[in-house]
């Protein structure tokens, strides 16, 4: 089984962070893994993301087209990622207000999708 998971953010947010630890964790359970950093010059704030793939067979490529996980940290990487998660897959939305905002004003899902979207816990897609 491979599990695709993409991390995106601002810099300074720790998302290479957490894309490592996962990659790590994936290591430790003696799994293949790759984990692909993309990121700006900016030494902070500037976007960026990065793919980590687990899986039980040797990986073709580190990169991720459609994820089966997002982890979004900010809107314009919601805005960028949600539209390629596999049917199925979930997504993690930073929940607070101006991020929330942002969402509910998108005409890309539905309200109620919405709701459940920006909540603190994993919303199927």
């Amino acid at each position: 089984m491979t599990s695709e998971i993409q991390l995106a953010g601002f810099g300074g947010q720790g998302i290479l962070f957490a894309g490592k630890v996962l990659a790590y964790c994936g290591m430790l359970a003696d799994r293949e893994v790759s984990w692909l950093p993309c990121y700006g010059p900016e030494m902070r704030g500037g976007t960026c993301n990065c793919s980590v793939c687990l899986s039980d067979e040797p990986i073709g490529s580190p990169v991720v087209n459609e994820p089966d996980l997002l982890i979004a940290m900010n809107e314009p990487s919601y805005t960028k990622f949600i539209g390629v998660v596999k049917a199925g897959g979930y997504a993690f939305i930073d929940s607070t207000p101006q991020m929330s905002a942002a969402i509910s004003t998108s005409s890309e899902f539905p309200q109620q999708d919405l709701r459940t979207r920006t909540s603190l816990k994993a919303a199927p897609i």
